[in-house]
């Protein structure tokens, strides 16, 4: 089995956790990079939850946050950290 790699960051200030996995390649390499674009916004229309995103190296990645507000139980920690991984494969 392969390895996925998920940063997960905890904003106190805006009360949030942030998942991040980046197995999706990167925009420098895409022969066409406008339809590379056209395809990630029309996932992000199309998805329930989450997003794509680039990042700064142009990576592209996936995201999901959750609001703390009401706090965060381990079944919803653990449904958005297996979705994002099954996402990847």
């Amino acid at each position: 089995a392969g390895t996925v790699d998920m940063v997960i960051l905890h904003s106190p200030k805006k009360k949030m956790i942030g998942f991040y996995v980046y197995d999706f390649g990167n925009v420098a390499k895409a022969t066409d990079i406008a339809a590379l674009q056209k395809v990630l916004l029309n996932a992000n229309e199309n998805m329930a939850v989450g997003s794509f995103f680039v990042d700064g190296d142009q990576d592209i990645g996936l995201k999901w946050s959750l609001r703390l507000e009401g706090g965060i139980g381990y079944e919803e920690f653990q449904t958005v950290y297996y979705g994002l991984i099954a996402s990847v494969k």
